[in-house]
């Protein structure tokens, strides 16, 4: 049997006298989409920030495709993607912009930069946005633009924390098919939401 693409064991994090995070055992298997369900205050975006080694854990390991999280966390953030829970963008950008600049932080060239970030636009159907500012987008296109973003690198492995808070019915469904996308190119996937049927 395959190793799995992330391995965590006996992950714990405490803040004070909480344990947020408290033994958590989890294998992610290469290309699978995982969903990480909870309710709010549950540790679910504290267990994402100690799998992409955000954070460091009081207790336990975490190994990201074959590499210590805890020995090379440079590295390891190198092999995901992460979207976070709250949004990074400054608003007079564009999000063509905003691909680029991110296209920059990981090196990447200029010239093919500038065709990631179109590829990336027309993959989450933002071309008709592609170049007003963010501060005119919707929810939905915020969100879409913040996966786009997590892509940049072309990483095996992405991490969405609550990525349909606040979305209506039709811009959920357009998430998810745009997870099923993403899956379908093998990438590996955890999903995190306090609503069951959001992911569903």
């Amino acid at each position: 049997m395959a190793e799995p693409i992330v391995r965590a064991e006996g992950l714990r994090k405490e803040y004070g006298d909480t344990a947020a995070v408290d033994g958590v055992d989890l294998d992610l298997e290469r290309g699978s989409v995982t969903a990480l369900v909870g309710p709010n205050g549950a540790g679910k975006s504290t267990l994402m920030r100690l799998l992409c080694g955000l954070l460091d854990p009081d207790e336990g390991t975490v190994v990201v495709d074959g590499v210590d999280a805890a020995a090379e966390p440079r590295r390891v953030r190198s092999l995901y993607g992460f979207l976070p829970d709250t949004y990074g963008f400054r608003e007079e950008m564009t999000p063509r912009e905003v691909l680029r600049y991110f296209a920059q932080a990981y090196r990447i060239p200029p010239h093919l930069g500038d065709a990631r970030a179109g590829e990336l636009l027309t993959f989450v159907r933002l071309e008709e946005a592609a170049d007003k500012p963010v501060g005119g987008l919707s929810r939905g296109m915020r969100q879409r633009l913040g996966i786009a973003r997590a892509l940049v690198h072309d990483p095996p492995i992405i991490f969405l924390d609550e990525p349909a808070a606040g979305l209506d019915p039709d811009n959920r469904r357009e998430l998810q098919a745009l997870f099923k996308r993403i899956s379908d190119g093998g990438k590996t996937l955890l999903v995190s939401s306090h609503i069951l049927t959001e992911l569903e």
